[in-house]
């Protein structure tokens, strides 16, 4: 199950995301390092995926960048592809991951500055809620 370059990808954005948290100053930082874990940990999971074509063939896609080269929209970048397709496909978690992108897209774009105690918090809540799901069997 998996793909291990995206568990491995995860796991490191996960320890700079943990060891940011001792420096709670760098809240946008830690924020946007547990997103990243996220994306990984979610493609850890996705892949090999066997999507149903509308032609009703199956495809095997081993890798992101082929799935969204396969099915993005026209203007739509990989992070609104992967949030999209998280709500469509993996209920469970699409709303922990659509937080973490609300969350990260702020501190990367808007503004950096959040109440670390209680952002952390809820960013830990989310991002253990992801990896829990993706690091289960299919």
């Amino acid at each position: 199950m998996g793909n291990s370059r995206n568990l491995e990808h995860a796991e490191h954005n996960e320890k700079v995301y943990r060891y940011l948290c001792k420096e709670p100053e760098f809240c946008d930082w830690i924020i946007t390092t547990a997103f990243y874990s996220a994306i990984y940990y979610i493609r850890h999971w996705m892949f090999p995926l066997e999507v149903t074509l509308k032609n009703g063939n199956t495809h095997k896609f081993s890798d992101f960048e082929s799935l969204f080269n396969s099915f993005k929209k026209d203007g739509e970048g990989r992070h609104g592809f992967q949030l999209n397709w998280v709500r469509d496909h993996y209920g469970a978690i699409s709303k922990n991951y659509r937080r973490l992108y609300e969350l990260s897209n702020e501190a990367r774009y808007i503004n950096y500055q959040f109440p670390s105690n209680k952002i952390i918090s809820e960013v830990n809540g989310h991002l253990k809620v992801i990896r829990l799901f993706c690091r289960a069997d299919k």
